[in-house]
């Protein structure tokens, strides 16, 4: 069962990290997509300057400080690792369970000292054991769908607003990280980062504090 627990393992640790690294490539898909940039979508744009002419602008947000800073991200990484924690506590009580009783039933069966009644009873145990691992294995596939469904709400969550935190000031917005550094110098007045940061986390914990009245 070693390596079913080792597969286990990698994707834990696949989840805990999928969220930065997928936030991360947000400032390569921006920048594909300013390069392929449609002519409607610059329209849509100067449709929302309040001069109705397109600027020229270009601003930046760093994805590092967004990553660090954001209050939604520090709380979803403090639940997923809560959740992996769980997950692997649990399943390598369960490892360990199955192998005792492996060892345990393969004894019986070469001494002879239990009835074959009691060796199937064990197989059934044994079979249980390896059932729950399995569910353990669709826990984890599921937490790591669901961190890429948050993941994708986020980034949507961050264009949206971007779209009515600049007002058609600005042409385009790119993204950069140490990861991906695109964007290697830059006016320190066209960066955004430290706003944006400052309003989406006010706005989450406003958000968090309604729900959390709704209980």
């Amino acid at each position: 069962m070693k390596p079913l627990l080792i597969g286990l393992n990698l994707l834990l640790t696949a989840a805990v990290i999928y969220l930065f690294v997928k936030v991360n490539t947000l400032g390569e898909n921006s920048t594909e997509k300013t390069k392929a940039i449609k002519t409607d979508e610059v329209v849509t744009n100067k449709a929302v300057n309040s001069t109705g002419v397109l600027t020229g602008k270009i601003a930046f947000i760093n994805i590092d400080s967004l990553n660090e800073k954001s209050l939604y991200i520090k709380d979803l990484m403090k639940e997923l690792n809560g959740r992996k924690s769980s997950l692997e506590g649990s399943f390598q009580s369960l490892q360990n369970t199955y192998q005792n009783k492996m060892q345990e039933l393969q004894e019986s069966y070469k001494a002879g000292i239990a009835s074959e009644a009691q060796l199937k009873a064990e197989a059934q145990k044994i079979r249980q054991m390896e059932n729950d691992m399995a569910n353990k294995q669709v826990q984890m596939d599921n937490l790591v769908t669901e961190i890429g469904e948050k993941n994708a709400k986020f980034q949507n969550d961050v264009r949206n607003f971007l779209k009515e935190f600049t007002q058609g000031e600005y042409d385009y917005v790119l993204s950069y990280s140490s990861a991906s550094p695109a964007l290697l110098i830059g006016n320190a007045q066209l960066d955004l980062t430290q706003d944006v940061i400052k309003q989406l986390n006010t706005r989450y914990e406003a958000d968090k504090a309604t729900k959390s009245s709704k209980k």
